[in-house]
This record gives C-alpha cells, sequence and structure tokens, in this order.
C-alpha cells in the first residue's frame, strides 16, 4: 500500500501559536469557521485568524483579524533572494498546477496566493523572531491552503488543513504530503481526497465532522402538517444547492393539488435566475424568498416549518457541498428532512430512518418525498427523533471540536 507521509525540508521550530488561515472570514454562510475559532481559543490554544481578503460588506467577526497584502510583490522577492531554489521550486508548483476549472484565471490567482504565502511567511518569521513559533491551520483546501502551504514551505513551520469537499482543489497531492494534519469532514471526503492525491493512504489524514452547538435547538416533537404544509430550505443562492430543482418540484406539487408554502432563506447569485423560474412556473404565492437571516431568525423559521428540504446537486462546475450545516440544524431542531444522495449528506441522513433521500437532479421524486413524508406525520416523526440521536451522537460541536484540537496537539508540542 503506497503510505504519503508529511514531511518537511528543514527542522522546524517549535510551535506555540496557531494562526488560523482563511481566504475571507468572517463569511455569512460559513457560521462554522466563527465558531470554530472560538471555540479552539477556549480549548486554551493561543490563535490568531489571517484572511486572505478583508470580509465584503465590512462584516464584523467580533476577534481580531489580520488581513495579507493584496499582491505583496516585495514579500515574495525577499524571499527570492534568501531561499532562492525553494522559492522557485514553489512558483513552479503552482504555476504548473492541474486546475479543474477556469484553469487561466485559476492559474493568475494560484501567482497572487503564492505571493500571500510570501507575505504570511514574512510575519510568522516575525513572530518567531520574538521568541514564539507558529502552526498554520487552512480552511479548505484552496485559496487559503496554498497560502498556508507556501508560508509553511518557506518559513518552515508545520501547518493544517480541513477539506470541504472542495471541487477545484489544486495542489492537493503537495498539501496532503506536507501537512501535519489532514482533515476531511466526511468519509467521502477522505475517500475523494485520496483519490485526487492519486494514492491509496495516508497517515495524516483523518475524519474530522462538522458539528453544531445542540444547545442553541430546542428539539419540539414534529407535528402534523396544518392545511398549507410550511416548506423551509434554508442555503445560499448557488447552483450547487438544488433550489432550481426545489422551485420545479414546487411546482409539479401544486398541479397536483398539494396545499403548501415554501420559504427560501438565503442570498447569492442564483437569485434572479431562480427569481425568474418562480415567474415562469407561476409560483409567486407559493415560494418566497427571504434573502439572508440572522442564525437566530433561522431557528425561529425551523420552529414553524412542516418540513427542511435541500435539493443539493453538483452544479455545472463541478462545484458540490460536503455535509450542509443547515441538514443538521434542521435535524437537531426536530424538523423532518428530505435531501439528495450527494457527497457525504448520506453519512447524515439514513433514507427512511433519519430522513429521506433522493436522486440529485429528479424534481418529480423530490416532490414525491416531499408529498409522502407531509402524507404520514407519524413516520415523520420517528425519523425525526433519529434524527436528532444522529446529529447527537455524529455532529455535537463540543465532540467535533475536541477530535480537531486533539489532532492538532499532536503535532503542537
Amino acid at each position: 500500500m503506497t503510505m504519503l507521509r508529511a514531511s518537511m525540508e528543514d527542522a522546524r521550530e517549535p510551535v506555540g501559536r496557531l494562526a488560523y488561515v482563511a481566504y475571507e472570514f468572517p463569511v455569512p454562510t460559513q457560521t462554522f469557521t466563527r465558531a470554530e475559532v472560538a471555540g479552539l481559543a477556549r480549548a486554551g490554544l493561543d490563535v490568531f485568524v489571517i484572511a486572505c481578503r478583508p470580509a465584503r460588506g465590512g462584516a464584523d467577526a467580533g476577534i481580531p483579524v489580520e488581513v495579507l497584502p493584496r499582491t505583496p510583490v516585495g514579500a515574495f522577492f525577499g524571499w527570492l533572494l534568501r531561499r532562492p531554489w525553494r522559492t522557485l521550486d514553489l512558483l513552479r508548483r503552482v504555476a504548473f498546477a492541474r486546475y479543474r476549472d477556469q484553469a487561466f484565471r485559476c492559474r493568475l490567482r494560484g501567482l497572487v496566493q503564492l505571493m500571500q504565502g510570501a507575505a504570511l511567511a514574512r510575519r510568522i518569521r516575525r513572530e518567531r523572531g520574538r521568541g514564539g513559533g507558529v502552526h498554520l491551520h487552512a480552511q479548505f483546501v484552496d485559496a487559503a491552503s496554498t497560502v498556508a502551504w507556501v508560508a509553511a514551505r518557506l518559513a518552515d513551520v508545520p501547518f493544517s488543513v480541513t477539506n470541504h469537499t472542495a471541487y477545484n482543489p489544486y495542489l492537493i497531492r503537495d498539501k496532503l504530503r506536507d501537512a501535519d494534519r489532514f482533515f476531511s469532514i466526511s468519509e467521502f471526503d477522505r475517500r475523494l481526497t485520496l483519490s485526487m492525491a492519486g494514492i491509496e493512504d495516508a497517515p495524516n489524514l483523518r475524519v474530522v465532522r462538522q458539528g453544531i452547538d445542540l444547545d442553541r435547538f430546542r428539539f419540539r416533537e414534529p407535528r402534523p402538517a396544518g392545511e398549507t404544509a410550511a416548506l423551509l430550505s434554508v442555503a445560499a443562492l448557488r447552483e450547487k444547492k438544488g433550489h432550481h430543482l426545489l422551485i420545479r418540484a414546487a411546482a409539479i406539487l401544486r398541479d397536483r393539488d398539494f396545499p403548501f408554502r415554501l420559504v427560501i432563506v438565503g442570498e447569492g447569485p442564483e437569485r434572479s435566475r431562480l427569481e425568474a423560474l418562480v415567474r415562469e412556473f407561476d409560483l409567486e404565492a407559493l415560494v418566497e424568498f427571504a434573502g439572508a437571516e440572522s442564525p437566530d431568525r433561522v431557528i425561529e423559521r425551523l420552529d414553524g416549518a412542516d418540513l427542511f428540504v435541500l435539493a443539493c446537486t453538483t452544479a455545472s462546475n463541478g462545484d458540490l457541498d460536503g455535509i450542509p450545516v443547515s441538514l443538521m440544524e434542521a435535524m437537531a431542531a426536530g424538523v423532518p428532512v428530505v435531501s439528495t444522495r450527494l457527497s457525504g449528506i448520506p453519512e447524515l441522513i439514513e433514507d427512511g430512518r433519519s430522513g429521506r433521500l433522493e436522486e440529485p437532479d429528479d424534481p418529480e421524486a423530490l416532490a414525491d418525498a416531499i408529498a409522502e413524508t407531509l402524507a404520514d406525520p407519524d413516520a415523520a416523526a420517528g425519523r425525526a427523533r433519529e434524527a436528532r440521536r444522529t446529529v447527537e451522537e455524529r455532529h455535537d460541536f463540543a465532540r467535533c471540536l475536541d477530535e480537531m484540537v486533539a489532532g492538532l496537539r499532536e503535532v503542537l508540542p
């Protein structure tokens, strides 16, 4: 069996602080990153946040965030003088990496990330000069992990990555080889990572699932729907979330004279397309776009929902979800769930036991699952109770964070 071992060329300095590297921080649709940083700090790690770009809309993280310069050419040339062979090797690997989508555009971005990695390495060098070591941890195996990987290679510090089933995971073999820890959020993602890296196993790769704060979700016994079923979907308005398929399923339900009202919570680039689809099917009276809402408001929405639906699919560019947090939240709140057999979702929802799953891209089957779930409230209630147990056992935030911290502490002094 081929084994891929984490390795660095030179001896490293002792690690003292944890630099949490994100492409952007905070991101409204990635509430788990903010919770994770706060949790790592509560666990006793000396953590600080490095972002590759400022938060859009001036979002306040409530946590100090250092933003890297956009194109720090001087930092790159500084490392080129200090460590020419290592720097040129990184330039070669970034410039000739294999990209799955938008190769030319991604290659230009990769060069920007190379320079930002050089700036981060310079920042880490200053930290080390004050007598402390740094461990770099990156979220997602694309932009942020490229910056962290470059910095780790230049400054000779350890780093780790959490992968969320990225669809364009360039340099994944390099990052997997060099990372001290490589976390996957699902068994599906672990297998996919190994496949994309072209290897059979890696001792530094382990599954650490995402979790939610269960104390925020009061489980309410599922109730039979009223005269008009309240359907809810919470996700960014992006192609991979499958809202266009859900709208088509809604049109099928309307044509069957099935009484419902659908609320879609979220914002994103697909909004105009989805609104046009609602008009095309004459669903304006039945489908509401609520826009982005606060986590507390989403909990209120869940309390009033009869069914939660997320029709995840593979986007035209190959993008797909890992395991959507909104599904975990609905399951924790006691709302019956309907979704699709895609990526890590079947690891969260067992069809017929803790929810209903249909094949992606099948609005007819999705409409059937919605109608059948609401037609049998006793069976739906039993699945909802099992769903809550599943989330408690496998996706409790405190337990998942403990697993991540344990993995990091193995490479911290």
